[in-house]
């Protein structure tokens, strides 16, 4: 960064960019005046090797991190059986010291608790607010929910008895 501008007790980054029409070509890049010594110009090409090289065409971050996201979908298996295959063949690579493998899918492994404890209580909070505000009622609302858990005991019932599954993972069988 050329320097920063402090004002009103706020520091901004001041960034140099140069034209779109001064760095479009490669050549043009290597040719840009980057210091003067005894008024002659040291270009960028004098200081630094300039290459071509493929990168990433974006850069993703998690908790202020550089990651690079592998994804893919379930095809037959269950998230259990896919997180073993991932941990077998992430244990197969041998990474450089600076780097460290993660596998973390999207949805199913984390436990039901934490962040979303809270939004199942808030959930709930506002439902029931919404039930009383409709039913004119403080008590109705209050039945109604505490009427909840019973009707789940009878779902987990018929899904043994029917040996039916709950998955928010897609099936193909479906």
């Amino acid at each position: 960064m050329p320097t920063e501008l402090h004002k009103l007790g706020r520091q901004v980054d001041i960034r140099v960019r140069v034209q779109e029409e001064d760095r479009s070509r490669l050549e043009d890049i290597r040719n840009l005046t980057v210091a003067r010594v005894d008024d002659r110009p040291i270009t960028l090409e004098a200081v630094a090797d300039l290459v071509i090289e493929q990168g990433p065409s974006e850069i993703r971050r998690v908790d202020q991190e550089r990651v690079a996201v592998v994804s893919a979908g379930l095809n037959g298996i269950d998230l259990g059986e896919a997180l073993s295959r991932i941990d077998v063949a992430l244990a197969d690579i041998s990474l450089r010291r600076r780097f460290r493998s993660v596998s973390r899918p999207g949805a199913g492994n984390e436990p039901l608790g934490g962040q979303y404890g809270v939004r199942f209580r808030a959930g709930c909070v506002l439902v029931y607010l919404v039930m009383a505000s409709q039913f004119e009622s403080l008590l109705h609302p209050l039945v109604i929910m505490l009427t909840i858990p019973f009707g789940m005991v009878g779902v987990a019932w018929s899904l043994w008895l029917t040996s039916g599954v709950i998955s928010v993972v897609p099936s193909s069988e479906w």
